[in-house]
């Protein structure tokens, strides 16, 4: 099985524009993800965040998740109808085929970036609706194997 580290971040405004960028790392390809939405919150983008690394891997791997949410390590156990809880269901679905553990660092390597990029894909991208219908994958990464 592949071993895979996915790391995480979002940005944005409760009820504002928010969005999440997603970086998938094998030892030899690094690969980014972004998406967003008009009206949100940070916490739902950065579900949106582990959803769409998730559901990017073509083959079950050995996936470990970087995130600075304590609350998101914490708060993954049950798939609960609580807060968030639909798309929870969802991450848990896609999780499934994975071996998924969880880590949380103040500031991984590269979270800054990926702050960066969630906010200005948040401040200057494209997004639409409640909820993007999918991330953007370039070609290269459904050409590179496991994306």
């Amino acid at each position: 099985m592949d071993r895979v580290i996915l790391c995480i971040a979002s940005s944005g405004v409760p009820g504002g524009r928010c969005a999440y960028a997603a970086e998938l790392q094998t030892e030899r390809k690094r690969r980014r993800i972004t998406g967003g939405s008009v009206e949100s919150t940070p916490h739902r983008q950065l579900y949106r965040a582990l959803l769409a690394g998730l559901e990017a891997l073509r083959k079950p791997c050995r996936v470990t998740v970087y995130t600075n949410a304590e609350w998101l390590v914490s708060g993954m156990g049950a798939a609960d109808a609580g807060t968030h809880g639909d798309i929870k269901r969802e991450v848990h679905a896609a999780a499934a085929e994975h071996l998924v553990d969880f880590e949380w660092i103040n500031a991984f390597p590269g979270s800054q970036t990926l702050r960066r990029l969630a906010r200005d894909t948040a401040t200057t991208g494209t997004l639409s609706g409640p909820d993007l219908a999918g991330p953007y994958i370039s070609e290269d990464m459904k050409q590179m194997g496991l994306f």
